[in-house]
């Protein structure tokens, strides 16, 4: 499976791009821009994989009961547990990428856990049958 994010507006605080699972648009996305050149993933291809330990894992086992197998890690060399994951405004991130289902207010995106609810069951399964799972981050053009 592979994912692509592609950023199309600089919002303040925000980098917001669209999420394409194998071509098709599935989401908004949103990353910080300006807390520092340390928290944005560099525009590059990366591994997906799971992560099942940790807070953030056990506060969305609660979350998401239903649909939760483990965190969507983002292997990024030199970094730790960069996460796809909920949340609304650069706030609610340090590297991970933020998924919503529109973008009508400038610098957040809205409906994160509806978008979540959409996105994470296809990626999650893609996992769990054994497939790679890739994320192309790419700049605005």
């Amino acid at each position: 499976m592979k994912l692509t994010v592609k950023d199309y507006s600089h919002q303040g605080d925000a980098l917001v791009g669209k999420l394409y699972i194998d071509g098709q648009f599935e989401a908004y996305t949103l990353e910080d821009w300006d807390t520092g050149v340390e928290h944005r993933v560099e525009r590059g291809t990366y591994k997906i994989l799971f992560r099942t330990e940790g807070h953030t894992h056990e506060d969305y086992k609660k979350l998401f009961p239903d649909i939760h197998k483990g965190m969507l890690h983002v292997q990024v060399p030199g970094r730790l547990w960069i996460l796809i994951h909920c949340g609304n405004s650069p706030v609610d991130t340090l590297g991970c990428l933020l998924v919503g289902t529109s973008n009508n207010t400038p610098g957040k995106i809205d409906q994160s856990r509806n978008a979540y609810r959409r996105v994470y069951p296809k990626i999650a399964a893609a996992l769990v049958r054994g497939e790679e799972v890739t994320i192309t981050y790419e700049p605005i053009k």
